[in-house]
């Protein structure tokens, strides 16, 4: 798994470098203009989105979901003998679900009476249930609302491609569209992070969390994504 996604993450690099000569930096500086344009709009629009899709049957499945993912490791904790009650207990049994690091830690950090309060629950199973639908709710909402900002941003930038044919900009262009071509790439592996974050909760990504953390470069890209910094420190 590993080989694969280091093998994947430079292919997506080497495509999006080669994208980048034959499109040229103008079109993609468009393209990534409407990129960051996209997602201040999702910071503005994003708290009117999330309390609406907490009313939809994605928040059932997540919820169905959630629940049976956390069922079955809780039973497994009690089988090693991991006890529910007290902070230790409850401490290990946070740090041996298979979840995100940044995940992980706000779920620790986080269980105290206040939390319990704002989610409306009164142990300790509830709190790690509701916690991680809220957090995977977020990020879900947020992903849904870029998706459908960002495909409209896109209808605009085509109405600007004529001046990328100008002799004078063109060998520039081309050279500065490799560089820029492959931030652009660096920017799809980091939501490509922030989606299987969105999916840790329901236990699928395993394989692929295993892989990361057994990798240096995957998990030095994975923890200091700085669009997951940005969606969790504002979600």
């Amino acid at each position: 798994m590993e080989v694969y996604l280091l093998g994947g993450m430079i292919l997506i690099l080497l495509v999006f470098s080669i994208m980048g000569y034959i499109r040229g930096s103008l079109k993609i500086l468009l393209s990534l203009g409407s990129l960051f344009a996209s997602l201040i709009l999702v910071f503005v629009v994003y708290p009117t989105a999330v309390s609406k899709f907490n009313n939809t049957v994605i928040h059932d499945v997540v919820e169905k979901k959630v629940s049976e993912y956390v069922d079955d490791n809780l039973k497994l904790d009690k089988q090693n003998g991991i006890e529910h009650t007290g902070i230790e207990g409850q401490q290990k049994i946070i740090e041996n679900m298979p979840l995100p690091k940044t995940i992980t830690k706000k779920i620790k950090e986080n269980n105290t009476e206040e939390e319990y309060k704002e989610l409306k629950v009164d142990n300790f199973e509830d709190y790690v249930k509701a916690y991680l639908v809220k957090e995977m709710m977020q990020i879900i909402s947020f992903a849904i609302v870029f998706i459908v900002i960002h495909a409209l941003m896109i209808l605009f930038v085509g109405l600007t491609r004529v001046l990328s044919k100008l002799p004078a900009v063109e060998s520039l262009d081309r050279t500065l569209g490799v560089i820029i071509g492959l931030f652009e790439g660096y920017i799809l592996i980091l939501i490509f992070c922030v989606v299987i974050t969105a999916l840790s909760g329901t236990g699928k990504m395993e394989p692929i969390f295993e892989a990361i953390n057994n990798n240096k470069i995957l998990s030095t890209i994975y923890e200091n994504n700085f669009l997951m910094m940005l969606i969790l420190y504002f979600l």
